[in-house]
């Protein structure tokens, strides 16, 4: 089995102070723990370096080289990265056109894609009514939501 996880899983399990903290490292541990390939792409490099290098909510950030270790020898050695090219981007695009979806929907559009190319069986997510929106009729990935 694959599991992906988009940035907004990562983030929380990486964030000790997220609410959805304890519900993200056990959704990430028990991926890893099963001996199921665990997933993301590179956009989510990008997605978390500028999350925990920000000041936040959350009362932390990360210097840029403690984020960059945290995110290229942490969750990069842990999960598989997908990589997206730009067939890929152009299949985020049409799924959005198709489903007549618009805005910001296609940073999540990228992440399914990526979750398609890894043949996934689940995604785990915080923006679980995003995901199921992007869904077309007969696909059979799993979306899990983690709150």
């Amino acid at each position: 089995m694959i599991s992906y996880f988009d940035t907004s899983v990562l983030l929380a399990a990486l964030i000790t102070k997220h609410e959805l903290h304890d519900k993200a490292k056990l959704t990430l541990q028990k991926a890893l723990s099963s001996g199921t390939a665990v997933s993301t792409t590179t956009y989510a490099y990008a997605e978390l370096y500028r999350n925990i290098t920000k000041p936040t909510k959350f009362g932390i950030h990360l210097s840029p080289a403690a984020a960059a270790e945290t995110i290229i020898n942490g969750i990069g050695n842990l999960l598989t990265i997908v990589e997206l090219t730009k067939a890929d981007y152009e299949a985020a695009i049409s799924r959005c056109s198709e489903l007549g979806l618009m805005s910001s929907v296609i940073y999540d559009a990228l992440h399914y894609e990526a979750a398609l190319k890894a043949g996934a069986e689940v995604l785990y997510t915080d923006n679980l009514r995003d995901f199921t929106r992007l869904q077309l009729e007969g696909e059979t990935m799993r979306i899990e939501g983690i709150r």
